[in-house]
């Protein structure tokens, strides 16, 4: 028996063990379909009995619900409103979640039927609501969560840097620094580490882009929650404004910042001027947008997929044009060019 076949057999019966506990409504399995993974290990299924359907999940076996990053905070977002898939069942030994099946429709697809911008900005205000019952969960009351335990402090932040340099720069650019032109480049990372390492840290979801978020029924839902951690807010609304997958409309971009911007202002403890927010979302754009190419890269060096590649080059000129906002960051914007460019 192959292992695809080992894994289906694997998963019936742990569907008909939710039947037989009436955790859904499913009567029978008509039909059960292996689902397109994404960059993760996670294997999801989607089930069938002819009038309603559920997305079973794979994921590492975890020792009760407490231990698995996906149920517990998905509880701790729903427990905060916000838009989460519900979840039905779960199997802690076999790694098995059985959720709500939310469709196949992302932000980004439905991004890409919009006929006009006002409509765009409807959707990501929309979004941005949510985003922020995410950041105003109180940490405090979470002590034992999994995301008070890990931070964009300055060694992670630095670390995802390492890595595009590694997997970009050197593995899929193949680009050859002298020892003072990476020490050029060394000096930027941990600049930009340091200053964003400075800020305030809320609750992030850590990769909160357009194809992370569901829409069904005209409502979205937010997915792939489990790696939440600390962070300044402009990180998650970088992975979403300025996401390698989808162009916002400029003025839209500009109104969504401020919107952001002027909600925030009024529940948190820190006063902060819209200038000082922007510099901050400049900078952590750079950082985090480099982070995705580096993503893109490890993703087909490692597996050869190829499905990303085609977000490389939109997202680097993403990163030239924060780059150009700085002047102390000239040498470093040229160096990484010229590898891009000329390779």
């Amino acid at each position: 028996m192959t292992e695809f076949n080992s894994e289906t057999l694997l998963v019936t019966n742990l569907l008909k063990r939710s039947i037989d506990k009436k955790k859904v409504g499913l009567k029978k399995i008509d039909k059960l379909v292996r689902l397109t993974g994404d960059a993760s290990t996670r294997r999801y299924y989607r089930v069938y009995d002819g009038t309603c359907s559920f997305v079973a999940c794979l994921d590492k076996p975890f020792s009760d619900e407490q231990d698995s990053e996906f149920v517990s905070i998905q509880k701790i977002y729903l427990e905060n409103a916000v838009s989460v898939p519900f979840i039905y069942d779960v199997s802690p030994e076999n790694g098995y979640i059985l959720e709500q099946d939310l469709g196949d429709c992302t932000l980004l697809s439905k991004l890409a039927e919009t006929s006009s911008t006002v409509d765009e900005l409807k959707l990501y205000q929309s979004v941005l609501d949510d985003l922020i019952k995410i950041h105003k969960i109180k940490i405090e009351d979470y002590p034992n969560s999994s995301f008070t335990k890990r931070s964009f402090d300055y060694n992670k932040l630095l670390s995802e840097l390492e890595f595009t340099y590694k997997f970009m720069f050197k593995k899929f650019l193949n680009t050859n620094y002298s020892k003072k032109e990476e020490s050029v480049l060394f000096s930027f990372f941990e600049k930009i580490s340091s200053e964003l390492s400075q800020g305030s840290k809320v609750v992030c979801h850590r990769d909160f882009h357009s194809r992370n978020i569901m829409m069904k029924d005209s409502k979205h839902y937010i997915i792939d929650f489990q790696d939440s951690m600390l962070g300044i807010p402009q990180y998650d609304l970088v992975s979403l404004l300025e996401d390698c997958y989808y162009q916002v409309s400029p003025n839209n971009k500009t109104k969504l910042l401020r919107y952001y911007w002027k909600l925030t202002n009024t529940y948190s403890s820190v006063d902060q001027s819209y200038e000082n927010f922007e510099y901050y979302y400049n900078i952590m754009a750079i950082q985090r947008i480099l982070k995705a190419i580096g993503s893109f890269c490890y993703i087909y060096y490692l597996r050869e997929d190829i499905r990303y590649l085609k977000y490389i080059g939109f997202g680097f000129e993403k990163v030239r044009t924060f780059l150009n906002l700085f002047d102390d960051f000239h040498d470093a914007k040229n160096l990484m060019g010229k590898s891009y460019y000329e390779s």
